[in-house]
Parts: structure tokens; sequence; C-alpha cells
């Protein structure tokens, strides 16, 4: 079983203005929701503004966090889905295109895009991971935190 590990308190800058984008896969519904209140949790304890689209599926996540990026609106993206182990590699393959699209990104915006986007064997290992919602959201927040100021 994995285990969470503790995160250190970010020091966010007043009046920062950020907001952040999520984008939830539907798929696996009850295991996203769950991960969208966590990463809210985050964001709302750090006075992070937020908007959350749906999606179908996780191989959706990718072109509606690009199109939000595009916006300039936002100074990251939350990506929140759950792929389920099955009979053929089909979760394997959406995970790697997910991942290699979140990437990409990142470079091309220049801007944090936290993986929230979680394999699991079962639906219950799934629904005992949930916190990772909240870590995708963090991760977020430190890339903003944490990033060097360009000139």
């Amino acid at each position: 079983m994995a285990s969470r590990q503790a995160l250190p308190k970010l020091d966010i800058p007043p009046h920062h203005g950020w907001r952040v984008g999520i984008v939830r896969a539907v798929y696996n519904e009850s295991v996203t929701e769950a991960m969208l209140q966590e990463a809210q949790q985050c964001l709302e304890s750090y006075g992070v503004d937020h908007d959350v689209i749906t999606v179908p599926g996780a191989f959706e996540v990718v072109h509606i966090a690009d199109r939000m990026l595009a916006t300039g609106r936002y100074a990251g993206i939350v990506t929140l889905g759950c792929l389920v182990k099955g009979a053929t590699i089909h979760d394997e393959v959406i995970s790697h295109a997910v991942a290699q699209g979140a990437m990409a990104l990142q470079s091309k915006y220049a801007s944090p895009v936290g993986f929230g986007i979680m394999n699991a064997n079962t639906l219950a290992e799934a629904e005992a991971r949930t916190w990772h919602g909240f870590d995708a959201a963090y991760a977020v927040l430190s890339g903003l935190v944490h990033a060097p100021s360009g000139g």
C-alpha cells in the first residue's frame, strides 16, 4: 500500500493573483470526485482561486489543459484522472500519452502542470489513494513558488 509523505508548508507570496485550472476526468467518478475535493482543499488552504472543467476521460485532459493555459488566465493546471488496469494494455497506452502531453504543456507554456492521473490495479486501490489530488495541486503551487523569475 502506498503511503502518503508529509508535505512542507509553502510560503505563498501575498497578493499573488494566481488562478489555477483543474481538469478532471469523470471516468471512475467516485475516485476523481474525491481527488477533486482533495485538490480544492489544497488550493483553498493557500487562498488560491481555481476553476474546474470536467472531461469524459483521462485522454481528453491534456487538450482542455492546453486550451486553458492558452488563455493566459491560469498560472498552472491540475490534471485529475483515474486509470484502472484491465485485461489489455489500454490503461498503459492512455497513461503514457497523458503523461507525455502534460510534460509537453509545462515546456510549451512555462507553467506547472500537476500530474494527478492515477494508475491503479483495482478501483479499491485507487479509492485508497485519492490524496493524490491534493498532491497534484500542491505540485502546481510548489512550481509557482519555486520557479525562477524570467528576465
